[in-house]
């Protein structure tokens, strides 16, 4: 397999180059196709289309079609169309075919078919690639709610019950992060806790790939080589990742952490719940009976405690904490929290 073609280019593209012609009609031919078959297209929001190349020779071409169908059948679910074609030969032509969202035509392998024609007759050739539609699936985020590692480098394991939970990066739609502790071993991506799909994982190049639904190929795990502690970013717009080691050999291991505020007359802290995998991430399943503000804090000590850096982000319900940090609004509703005091990022998830 190739690697997977991003372009950013939406509308046809054309390129004609004149090649020195004779006065005597030639049959069209495609000399050459600039795409190899079983290659990997991705189509996303910003790459919509399926892009085709090929040189081609003829006088008097007057029209090429392109035509995509699933492997095997004869229905037509993308195509386009070049007419008015007034170069006498060509030596290279780009189209780029607009391809419907998934539930139209999901994930596979689909045949391209090209065909020229001209006064004196016409060519046609064809050959496969395998699509990865990512159009219509659901949002990567909608708003703040996280994405979850699954597989034995997490805390979880392979239980999707038990996924760890993503930060979202605030102003990134679409891209979470996550550092703390994994085992050797692998890991994937889940959109929900307790569903096997939506999910991202790698193909055989280690390319970020969707599956969009169960009846999707089940794409490989990322490959963690030893425990230690990693920070792992993933977009999964962009559909990249990243994982790089983190040195947690001078962070403070703290023996408790609570969240403190209003609701608790800023007296006494709720205590989280420390993982028992990794000691820096905490979690708490709370209910604000009333609007209220609140903090993060170690445990009866004011000497430590996190919230956002700015006034402007007091209202998210997501973001990167700092020592000393102003206090963090809060509606009234039942919220599961989460906090890693590596990094300061904190996520406090609406019950739905």
């Amino acid at each position: 397999m190739n690697q997977l073609r991003y372009i950013t280019i939406f509308s046809f593209v054309l390129s004609l180059l004149a090649w020195g012609c004779g006065d005597d009609e030639i049959t069209p031919q495609i000399e050459g196709l600039l795409h190899e078959g079983n290659e990997d297209v991705t189509i996303t929001a910003a790459t919509p289309y399926i892009p085709v190349a090929f040189r081609a020779s003829a006088t008097d071409l007057e029209k090429i079609t392109v035509e995509v169908s699933p492997m095997g059948s004869s229905e037509v679910v993308a195509s386009a169309n070049l007419n008015n074609i007034i170069n006498d030969n060509l030596n290279r032509v780009s189209l780029r075919v607009p391809f419907p969202n998934s539930t139209v035509a999901p994930s596979g392998m689909y045949t391209i078919h090209y065909r020229l024609f001209s006064k004196s007759g016409s060519q046609t050739a064809s050959y496969d690639i395998n699509v990865i539609n990512t159009l219509g699936l659901p949002a990567s985020t909608d708003g703040f709610s996280p994405i979850y590692m699954v597989g034995d480098a997490s805390a979880g394991g392979w239980d999707n019950t038990k996924a760890t939970p993503m930060f979202l990066i605030e102003g990134q739609n679409g891209v979470f992060t996550h550092t703390g502790l994994f085992n050797a071993g692998g890991f994937k991506f889940l959109k929900k806790q307790g569903q096997w799909a939506p999910m991202w994982g790698v193909d055989g190049n280690g390319v970020l790939v969707p599956r969009p639904t169960e009846a999707d190929p089940d794409p490989a795990t990322i490959t963690v080589a030893a425990q230690g502690y990693y920070t792992v970013t993933v977009d999964t717009t962009a559909l990249t990742y990243s994982f790089e080691p983190f040195d947690a050999s001078s962070a403070t291991t703290y023996a408790s952490i609570g969240i403190i505020g209003a609701f608790t007359n800023w007296e006494s802290d709720v205590l989280m719940t420390q993982s028992t995998f990794d000691p820096h991430i905490w979690m708490l399943e709370y209910e604000f009976t009333a609007d209220t503000e609140m903090k993060f804090r170690k445990a009866g000590d004011w000497g430590m405690n996190w919230g956002p850096a700015t006034d402007e982000e007091r209202d998210d319900l997501w973001g990167k904490g700092v020592k000393d940090g102003k206090n963090i609004n809060i509606l009234a509703g039942t919220y599961t929290i989460y906090f890693n005091d590596l990094t300061g990022r904190y996520m406090l998830v609406e019950a739905e």
